[in-house]
């Protein structure tokens, strides 16, 4: 589900849209998701 948010990130100009997703992003990374 990270990858799908990550390819519509691009089409938002939301800036929470955008800190969420990082966030999302930063966590998936820290618990070794990717």
């Amino acid at each position: 589900w990270v990858q799908v948010e990550l390819a519509w990130l691009p089409d938002t100009e939301d800036a929470a849209v955008g800190r969420f997703v990082a966030f999302m992003r930063d966590e998936a990374q820290s618990r070794q998701l990717l």
